[in-house]
C-alpha cells in the first residue's frame, strides 16, 4: 500500500515530460524545389512533405491570386506531389503548399519559372554573298521563352561585330539582320550568330547556343599557278598545268596561237613527244558566272638527256644480308645532273653527281626492296629511268608451332631457315638451359636444327625460341610446349580414422595430381552414389556428428581430358555403449544420496514442529557433548 503514492507521482511526471516534448516539436513543411526552373515540354514535379505532425496531416496546393491549378496533384500520407506533364507557360507562378495538423496550420511557398531554348540559331543569306557588294545575313532563333532575356551577338572570327537585346515578348521567335560588305580577307572566314538566354538558375552550358557558317562570297576567277616559260627537250612528254581560284569553281580551258584554237578543257594540257613546231604561247583561261581570267605560258623545245640507264649489282633479285651496288649513268650536252632516288619522284635522295651516281647497300634488308629511280637533267630537259629491286627475306619456320606431350615422354622440335647462304641457328628457352642442338645444311640456302626434349616434366612447359642469324639480320620464331598428365597419386584420407564413434566429427579428403589439374568428385556409395563435393585441386566433406547411417564406402574420382583414377575408403561408425564408467557412477550416486538424506531430515523437522505447536511450546533436543579426547 505504501507504493501507491510513489507510483502516482511517477505517472504525473511522465505525463508532464510527454506534454513538454510535444510542445517543443514544431510542425515543419518542406517543399522541393523551392525555386524551380522547368523546361517547356518536360515532365517535372514539385514535392511537399510534412514533418513532426503527430496526427493526420491535411495537404493542399493553391496559387497566389486564387488562380486555378493547372498541374495534377497526388497526395499520400505526409507527402503531396504536383506534376506538370508537360510543362507549359501557364505553369509559371508562385504556389503555396498548405498543411493542417490538428489545430495548427502552416504553408510553404514555391516559385516555378519556365523556359524554352531548344535549338541553335539558324543563319540564312550566306549563299548570296558577292565580293565587294553589300550583303545582309539573317539569324533566327525559334521556340524561345522568355524572349526578353535573349541577347544575340554577331561575330566574325573572334571579333564581336553586333549585339542585339531588349526584345519585345510578343513572339517565341527572334529574327536579327546583319549587313556588311565582304572583302578578300573575309574569304573562308567564319561568321557566328551566338544566342544567350540570361536566365538565372539556368546551367552555363544551356545558356548559349551558336551557329557558324563560312563566308564564301562569289567572285570572278583568278589564275594562281602557271609557269611563265617552259623549256623541253625534243621527244620528251610535256604537260602544262594551270590552277585558278574563284566562286563558283571556275572551268579551265587551254588554247594556243593567235586565233586561240581550243586544245583542252581540263587543268592539264598533255603534249605528246615534243617537237620544235610546238614552240609558242599557250593560254590558260578560267571562267565562271562572275567573269573570266587568262594567263599565258611560253614553251621552248630543246634536246634532252638521252641513253640514261640504271644498273644493280649483283642483280635485281638479291638475298637478305648481301651487298648491293646501285649505279646510274646518262649522256647529254652539257653533261646532265644525275639524281638517284629511292621510291620514285617523291622518294628520298640517295646520291647526286654530274656524270655517274651510285649508292651502296652493305647488307641488304627486306625493307630495301622497292623502286629506285635515276633522274638526269640539264637546262634543256630531263630523263628518268627506274629499276625495281627485290630483296628476298630470310625465312624461318619452327614446327610444331604448338606442341603437347605426355609427362615423361620425349618431343622433337624442328627449326628450318631458308634464303641465306650462311645461317646460324640457336635455341633459347626462358625456363631452362638448352644444350647445343643438331645442325645440318640441306642445300646452299637452307639450314635445319633439331631440338629433342627428353623425359618431359611440368617445368619443361613454356616457350621455346629458334633464333636465325644471317649477317646483320636476326629473326626469331617461337613455339609453345604443353606437358600433360592423366590423374595420378589419387588418395582419399579419413580423419580421425576409418573407424569412428557415433557423434564424432569426421573429415573425408581427396587429392590427386595431373596436368591440367584433375577435377575431383567425392561420392558416397561408389560409382552411382550421391555426390558430396566437387573441386579442382582437393575435395573434402565434413561430418560434424557422425551417425551409424554414415557408415559405408566413400569414393574419390579424379579426371581430366587425358584420363581418370578412382580410389575408395570404407568408413565404419560404431554406436555408443550403454554401460556407465565407475567414475561416472560415483558422480551420479553421491548427489542422489545427499538429496534423499536432506529430504528425510526436513520431513522429521516438520513433523516435530507440528506436534509441538499442538502443545503450545517448542522444544529443541540438546545435542550430546562431544566425547573427550
Amino acid at each position: 500500500m505504501d507504493l501507491l503514492p510513489g507510483r502516482r507521482t511517477f505517472v504525473q511526471l511522465h505525463t508532464v515530460c510527454v506534454l513538454l516534448w510535444l510542445s517543443v516539436q514544431a510542425l515543419h513543411i518542406e517543399v522541393q524545389p523551392r525555386k524551380a526552373l522547368f523546361r517547356l515540354g518536360q515532365r517535372r514535379q514539385l514535392r511537399c512533405s510534412v514533418h513532426d505532425c503527430p496526427g493526420q496531416a491535411d495537404l493542399t496546393w493553391t496559387l497566389l491570386g486564387d488562380k486555378p491549378l493547372t498541374g495534377s496533384v497526388n497526395t499520400s500520407g505526409a507527402e503531396s506531389v504536383m506534376t506538370f506533364d508537360p510543362v507549359m507557360i501557364d505553369h509559371e507562378a508562385t504556389l503555396l503548399c498548405k498543411v493542417s495538423c490538428g489545430h495548427e496550420s502552416k504553408h510553404a511557398r514555391a516559385s516555378v519559372q519556365v523556359y524554352s531554348f531548344p535549338e541553335a540559331p539558324v543563319i540564312r543569306g550566306q549563299d548570296r554573298l558577292r565580293l565587294g557588294q553589300e550583303a545582309t545575313l539573317f539569324c533566327e532563333v525559334s521556340d524561345l521563352y522568355p524572349v526578353e532575356l535573349l541577347t544575340l551577338d554577331w561575330l566574325r572570327g573572334d571579333d564581336l561585330m553586333q549585339t542585339n537585346s531588349d526584345f519585345t515578348p510578343t513572339s517565341t521567335s527572334v529574327l536579327v539582320l546583319y549587313s556588311f560588305t565582304p572583302n578578300t580577307e573575309d574569304r573562308g572566314e567564319n561568321i557566328t550568330c551566338r544566342a544567350t538566354l540570361d536566365l538565372q538558375g539556368l546551367a552555363a552550358e544551356d545558356r548559349t547556343r551558336e551557329t557558324s557558317v563560312p563566308l564564301l562570297p562569289r567572285y570572278a576567277p583568278v589564275v594562281t599557278a602557271i609557269p611563265d616559260r617552259v623549256t623541253v627537250m625534243s621527244g620528251s612528254s610535256l604537260t602544262l598545268s594551270c590552277s585558278a581560284e574563284g566562286n563558283p569553281e571556275p572551268q579551265i580551258s587551254w588554247s594556243s596561237g593567235p586565233a586561240g584554237a581550243p586544245l583542252s578543257r581540263t587543268s592539264q594540257l598533255h603534249l605528246g613527244p615534243a617537237t620544235l613546231n610546238q614552240t609558242g604561247l599557250y593560254h590558260c583561261q578560267a571562267a565562271n558566272s562572275e567573269g573570266n581570267h587568262t594567263a599565258t605560258v611560253e614553251v621552248q623545245v630543246h634536246a634532252p638527256p638521252t641513253n640514261t640507264s640504271i644498273t644493280v649489282s649483283p642483280g635485281l633479285e638479291v638475298q637478305e644480308g648481301q651487298e648491293v651496288l646501285v649505279s646510274c649513268r646518262s649522256e647529254g650536252a652539257p653533261a646532265p645532273t644525275l639524281l638517284l632516288r629511292r621510291g620514285g619522284q617523291e622518294g628520298a635522295e640517295l646520291h647526286t653527281a654530274n656524270s655517274s651516281a651510285s649508292f651502296n647497300l652493305s647488307s641488304a634488308l627486306k625493307d630495301d626492296s622497292g623502286l629506285y629511280q635515276c633522274h638526269a637533267s640539264n637546262q634543256y630537259g630531263s630523263q628518268v629511268v627506274n629499276a625495281s629491286i627485290t630483296v628476298r627475306a630470310l625465312q624461318v619456320e619452327l614446327t610444331p608451332p604448338v606442341a603437347a606431350a605426355e609427362r615423361g615422354s620425349g618431343l622433337l622440335l624442328t627449326c628450318r631457315a631458308s634464303g641465306c647462304l650462311h645461317t646460324v641457328l640457336t635455341w633459347r628457352s626462358p625456363q631452362k638451359l638448352l644444350s647445343t642442338s643438331v645442325q645440318s645444311g640441306m642445300d646452299q640456302q637452307d639450314s635445319m636444327s633439331l631440338l629433342y626434349l627428353e623425359d618431359l616434366d611440368m617445368q619443361d612447359e613454356g616457350r621455346y625460341s629458334c633464333v636465325a642469324e644471317c649477317g646483320s639480320v636476326t629473326k626469331t620464331r617461337h613455339t609453345q610446349v604443353h606437358v600433360y598428365s592423366p590423374p595420378t597419386n589419387t588418395s582419399i584420407t579419413v580423419s580421425p580414422g576409418l573407424e569412428v564413434q557415433e557423434g564424432q566429427e569426421v573429415l573425408v579428403s581427396c587429392r590427386s595430381e595431373g596436368a591440367p589439374a584433375p577435377t575431383l568428385l567425392l561420392r558416397r556409395g561408389g560409382q552411382e552414389g550421391a555426390e558430396l563435393h566437387t573441386a579442382n585441386s582437393s575435395a573434402s566433406f565434413n561430418l560434424s556428428s557422425a551417425l551409424k547411417d554414415d557408415s559405408g564406402l566413400y569414393q574419390c574420382h579424379a579426371s581430366n581430358q587425358y584420363g581418370s583414377q578412382v580410389v575408395n575408403a570404407s568408413i565404419t561408425v560404431r554406436g555408443r555403449s550403454s554401460t556407465l564408467s565407475p567414475e561416472l557412477s560415483i558422480i551420479i550416486i553421491i548427489p542422489v544420496v545427499c538429496l534423499a538424506a536432506g529430504l528425510a531430515g526436513v520431513a522429521l523437522l516438520l513433523d516435530y514442529l507440528r506436534r509441538s505447536r499442538k502443545k503450545g511450546f517448542y522444544h529443541l533436543a540438546r545435542a550430546a557433548p562431544p566425547p573427550s579426547a
